[in-house]
């Protein structure tokens, strides 16, 4: 990771600060991926912005597994280690040495507060892993464990005419939506009457498909959708999802 990086920078565009949870780091940096889709803007800088966010992003990583923290967040805060204390001498045992290593009790406590902070880091791990550009890894040691990107469950890979829900058997809940389309960071799912007809799987964050662009190609058949609802919402002969 270079010294240079500009992290605060980072933060800035993704619209968070240094000190959000891990899970909150991940979605606002799959949003600005979205963002910078060529899919979804023409500006013909998007394509180096996305190139240094994704660089930033690594660095952010990198340093996270090494420190078990964002860079610029704060340290877990930990009680300084009681220093032994000079009997009084009424009843008590000998006066404490000057180098006597702190007291059982202490070093206990310390223990504890590790395992606490591990414990709430974990509970922000999400259920399991999928194909994120360069999302967080696994800490070793007593370092806390920042998330990876979400496990999909083992089912059938997208398919043409898939619905709404055997979709997100397969796929996840989408980051977001914009119209007949399901997003996944970078990578995106179509519909058509509630209906799979085209995707595209981004190298940065793949879907379980098998190919990046449906075997065939784009559905042709775009013709008015019948009465009926379209992924829980009502739609109306000619209305389009």
């Amino acid at each position: 990771m270079a010294d240079d990086t500009d992290f605060i920078g980072l933060y800035r565009e993704l619209d968070i600060g240094a000190d959000c949870d891990p899970e909150a780091f991940r979605l606002a940096y799959r949003r600005r991926v979205a963002d910078l889709h060529p899919d979804r803007t023409r500006d013909p800088a998007a394509a180096e912005a996305l190139k240094s966010l994704n660089l930033r992003y690594t660095a952010a990583l990198a340093f996270a597994r090494e420190h078990g923290r964002l860079p610029g967040s704060a340290p877990a805060a930990s009680r300084p280690v009681p220093r032994p204390t000079r009997a009084s001498g009424r009843g008590g045992g000998p006066p404490a040495s000057r180098g006597q290593p702190p007291a059982t009790g202490g070093l206990l406590r310390m223990l504890l507060l590790v395992a606490v902070a591990i414990g709430a880091i974990w509970m922000f791990l999400p259920a399991g892993d999928g194909g994120g550009g360069g999302d967080l890894g696994h800490l070793s040691g007593a370092a806390a464990t920042l998330p990876v990107a979400a496990r999909r469950p083992a089912a059938a890979p997208l398919a043409l005419g898939q619905d709404g829900a055997t979709v997100r058997g397969g796929q996840g809940e989408p980051v977001s939506r914009s119209g007949p389309r399901w997003l996944y960071g970078p990578s995106w799912i179509e519909f058509h009457c509630d209906r799979v007809v085209d995707w595209y799987s981004s190298p940065l964050r793949p879907l379980n498909s098998g190919a990046d662009r449906p075997p065939t190609g784009p559905a042709a058949d775009r013709r008015p959708c019948p009465q009926a609802t379209v992924d829980g919402a009502a739609t109306r002969p000619g209305d389009r999802p």
